[in-house]
C-alpha cells in the first residue's frame, strides 16, 4: 500500500504502532486540524473480533481527534444497503453503534466490483 501527498499544507505521518499488513494508519494535519485516517482490510477467514480490536486500539490512539475508517470488511448489513445482514454485519453494526460511529455508504444502482463471475457492491 502506498500514499502520495503532493500538498505542502498537508502534513501526514504513518502511525507504525497501529499499522500492519492489513491496517494503514495515518495522522494528518491540515492547518490547525488533526485527524486520523485508517485503511483496513478484514480477512474473511479471520474472526471479525480480531479486526474490531484493532479498530478499538485506533479509536483509543486517536481520542480527541476525528477519525476516518475506510474498511474492506466482508460484512453484509441492510444498514449499509445490502439485501441481507450476516453475522459479521451484525457484529460490526453493534460495534459501530456502541461507539457512536457512523457508516457513510450510499446505495447505488451501479456495482462497485465486477468480474466475469458476477458483480457486487462492496462495503
Amino acid at each position: 500500500m502506498a500514499i502520495v501527498i503532493n500538498n505542502k499544507q498537508i502534513d501526514t505521518i504513518l502511525i507504525t504502532q497501529r499499522s500492519d499488513e492489513d491496517v494503514f494508519v495515518l495522522e494528518t494535519r491540515v492547518e490547525n486540524v488533526t485527524f486520523i485516517i485508517a485503511s483496513m482490510y478484514f480477512h474473511i477467514t479471520r474472526p471479525i473480533d480480531i479486526h474490531l480490536q484493532k479498530m478499538q486500539a485506533i479509536l483509543k490512539h486517536g481520542k480527541g481527534v476525528g477519525i476516518i475508517f475506510a474498511i474492506d470488511n466482508y460484512a453484509k448489513s441492510t444498514s449499509w444497503n445490502d439485501v441481507l445482514t450476516n453475522r459479521r454485519g451484525k457484529t460490526l453494526e453493534e460495534f459501530l453503534l456502541s461507539r457512536q460511529l457512523h457508516m457513510a455508504k450510499e446505495g447505488s444502482c451501479c456495482t462497485t466490483f465486477r468480474t466475469c463471475r458476477g458483480a457486487n457492491n462492496l462495503t
